[in-house]
């Protein structure tokens, strides 16, 4: 329903901004890219830590930050302490997401 009130085309996505897949209000959906359309993704099933990011390396006893940005994966660092591997990957996701990070999207 929502390709169809954003009149996408095939290689255009549509992202609801705030995660609420039952609201399909044009004012809660933007037309992405899907590279966007990632940035904005929810934290995946999978995750172990709760935030998205950000692992911890058994071989170096550390929290491994990453992120991904066109389909590459950049280290952000190994940090001691969760809430400076937090701080670290905030900081990119602003830089590098912008509007479209995940707690971005969630406070407009």
């Amino acid at each position: 329903m929502h390709r169809l009130i954003m009149d996408v085309q095939k290689d255009e996505d549509v992202d609801h901004i705030k995660h609420k897949k039952y609201d399909n209000r044009k004012s809660e959906l933007r037309k992405v890219t899907d590279s966007q359309n990632l940035m904005n993704q929810e934290l995946s099933i999978l995750n172990t830590s709760g935030y998205k990011g950000i692992s911890w390396s058994k071989s170096v006893q550390k929290w491994h930050v990453y992120i991904n940005k066109n389909k590459k994966r950049i280290h952000l660092g190994h940090f001691d302490n969760i809430k400076q591997a937090i701080k670290v990957r905030q900081e990119a996701e602003e830089k590098l997401f912008g509007e479209y990070s995940y707690d971005n999207s969630m406070n407009i």
